[in-house]
């Protein structure tokens, strides 16, 4: 098979890519075994008169060092890729085809040489905003560490992630991986260029930006919905963003816009009611990065997603051949979204589709002899914009290839709707009446488990499948601790900020990852509820005490007063953690902390505590107590500091201890004596 089998190439002449240099590719393409020589079309980019839409949707790659010709906006339009020289010359010098994205010859993708990945110490919702950013703005995103990894965004150095990338760049003798805060990423945004790193390292408050204004939001006014659940820090990212285009973010009352993630709650009723333009982050980023105002509803990744997945999606699992770069992960983004599963591999007995944007190829042929249907883009984009999956044996998806017509190219479905009203009306109340059934029969049928579970520092990966089975089963996994928390699960115990919240919810359970695993493996083999219910796992077998060696690990001694108790001390901490651990005290945390005074704030205040001020050296006065003392959390050697603040504190009680005593106190669930660096 040639490495480049079911491309059609348009290779463009340029001043950037001379004549000889394009017959060089051309060549070096036949080259790698590709036998088609009419599938390489050259093209001088000073001709004014450009290939037609006709001939351009059967490109499927454009190489050029440059986006100055007549075909670059409709081939963004269409989403097909447009690579530099190099790599038709890197992926035949690794006999793979290499990723598009960091070989995009566009300046606006800036962070197209950028692979992202978060550590476990930001929040899921500002992970989330994070790769919306970076994926809009040309660069790529994973979940796990690799040797592609440029960067990894965290906020806690005692991250676990953040400990391998350390260890990783020491095997390295250099910098591979470089630890930025997420203020890098969206500060890169607002200078509309990639900013040095060495400002942004995670125990400093530094800046690099240089905004570039324009007046693309003016006029308009974005309300924030809170259901991205993001930090602090990333909030002020946004809004300086909407700011630097010429809009403002404020209250309900003044908005005639609003940024929300799901179709659901007051503010996206109230949106809708007050007809405000109405889309997500990506439609944010997108517009930031074209200048360009459009409507949300024009994209199908540009409106708040349904919170629900499609109930019909729940045994779909789709993989596509022939779709590549932006079209692939448009693709993957909507199976996902809509419940159902994404694979790169066809598998003769799991894959139930196969979304083909041509007849050929060998995962065609292979769904062909296994009775797999293969069916084109349009099939997921109008399940996507109807919420209902469509027929899949209707003759309307069965058109493959050239036979599609422009207009239906991929990404070209909208909402279809009359207005943004109508649609998510009657969206909600198909989700509402998808919900209402399950309800009912819980009610009659009780669940083997009653848990609502946060994942934190786990290396497996659980699909929208998988949390979907484990939920049948009454495990429901959450994004961030909330009330109704009852467990946690984690590899150990963890300092992260997902471990340290979730403590303050008072969890009955701390579990290994592995309870999850083993229940989704007797699932696949027990299909009845009752079935499993008589073999399901005991919860005492994946207590996360009997992993852990109390009195030989040295991280024990950080965390517990008596590593000598062992397992007792788990359970001295389930039944005594509190919401309430730190209500006697009024906080004032150092600028310099590390991991930065809004997240440490955040993990202060979810154990009760009212008053959370940041201070410096420069500080003058001090706000009125509200508790019974002052405490200042800063770094030993901050010896400024701390002498600043026993002037300001004057005759109030007040300790001045550093970030290991917040920890201790919370994983003994007392306030310890150790760590202290003074008190009066």
């Amino acid at each position: 098979m040639s490495l480049f089998e079911g491309h059609r190439f348009l290779i463009i002449q340029s001043a950037a890519l001379s004549a000889a240099k394009a017959d060089a590719i051309r060549k070096h393409i036949l080259s790698a075994g590709f036998d088609d020589e009419s599938a390489i079309v050259t093209k001088k980019d000073s001709e004014l008169i450009p290939l037609s839409n006709d001939k351009l949707v059967n490109i499927t790659l454009i190489v050029s060092n440059t986006t100055d010709f007549v075909e670059y906006q409709l081939a963004e339009e269409l989403m097909i890729p447009v690579v530099r020289e190099d790599w038709v010359l890197d992926s035949i010098a690794a006999n793979l085809i290499e990723t598009l994205r960091p070989y995009s010859p566009d300046p606006k993708y800036f962070l197209s040489s950028v692979s992202v990945c978060c550590a476990a110490s930001v929040c899921q919702g500002d992970q989330d905003a994070v790769f919306s950013a970076v994926r809009s703005f040309g660069g790529i995103h994973t979940d796990l560490l690799s040797r592609r990894t440029t960067h990894l965004v965290a906020v806690d150095l005692d991250d676990e992630k953040c400990q391998m990338a350390a260890a990783f760049n020491q095997a390295c003798e250099k910098e591979a991986i470089l630890i930025v805060r997420p203020e890098w990423v969206f500060d890169s945004i607002v200078s509309k260029r990639k900013l040095p790193e060495s400002p942004y390292a995670v125990n400093t408050r530094d800046s690099a930006a240089e905004p570039v204004s324009s007046s693309l939001f003016k006029g308009q006014t974005f309300f924030l919905s809170e259901d991205f659940n993001l930090s602090s820090r990333v909030l002020s990212a946004i809004r300086a963003l909407v700011e630097q285009n010429g809009g403002t973010v404020g209250m309900e009352s003044r908005a005639n816009c609003c940024l929300a993630k799901y179709r659901a709650g007051e503010i996206y009723q109230l949106a809708l009611d007050e007809k405000w333009a109405l889309g997500n982050l990506n439609w944010l980023f997108w517009m930031v990065l074209h200048q360009e105002w459009i409507f949300p509803g024009k994209k199908l990744l540009h409106y708040p997603y349904p919170n629900t997945p499609l109930p019909e999606m729940e045994n779909v699992v789709v993989s596509v051949t022939h779709y590549r770069g932006d079209s692939r992960l448009y693709l993957q983004q909507l199976v996902e979204i809509m419940g159902g599963q994404f694979t790169k591999s066809l598998r003769q007995y799991t894959t139930t589709h196969l979304v083909a944007a041509k007849p050929t190829g060998d995962k065609y042929k292979f769904a062909q002899e296994w009775g797999i249907k293969c069916l084109n883009h349009l099939w997921l984009e109008e399940s996507y914009a109807k919420w209902e999956l469509q027929d899949d044996s209707s003759s309307r998806y069965q058109v493959l290839g050239d036979k599609l017509p422009v207009s239906q190219s991929v990404g070209h479905v909208s909402l279809e709707v009359q207005s943004q009203k109508h649609a998510a009306d009657s969206q909600l109340e198909d989700i509402t009446n998808s919900q209402d059934v399950p309800r009912k029969k819980q009610k009659t049928v009780p669940k083997p488990y009653e848990i609502t579970a946060i994942l934190t520092g786990c290396d497996k990966e659980f699909s929208a499948s998988d949390l979907r089975n484990l939920n049948k089963v009454g495990i429901k996994v959450i994004e961030q601790p909330n009330s109704s928390l009852n467990c946690i699960i984690a590899p150990g115990v963890l300092r992260t900020e997902k471990f340290l919240k979730s403590l303050s919810k008072s969890p009955k359970h701390i579990l290994s990852p592995k309870f999850l695993t083993d229940v989704l493996s007797i699932l696949d083999s027990h299909k009845k509820i009752e079935d499993f219910d008589k073999s399901k796992p005991k919860l005492e077998k994946y207590n996360i005490s009997k992993s852990i060696k109390f009195k030989t690990d040295p991280k024990m001694k950080e965390l517990f007063l008596d590593p000598g108790l062992g397992a007792q001390n788990i359970t001295n901490l389930l039944q005594n953690s509190s919401p309430d651990l730190f209500e006697s005290a009024d906080f004032y945390i150092s600028t310099t902390i590390p991991g930065g005074p809004d997240l440490i704030s955040s993990i202060i205040k979810s154990f009760g505590c009212l008053t959370c001020a940041v201070v410096d050296k420069k500080t003058k006065s001090l706000p009125k107590l509200v508790a019974q003392a002052r405490y200042l959390l800063c770094e030993a050697k901050d010896t400024q500091l701390q002498n600043q603040f026993r002037k300001l504190a004057a005759d109030d009680r007040f300790r001045i201890v550093e970030w290991n005593w917040v920890v201790m106190s919370i994983f003994n669930a007392q306030l310890v004596d150790r760590h202290i660096i003074d008190e009066n």
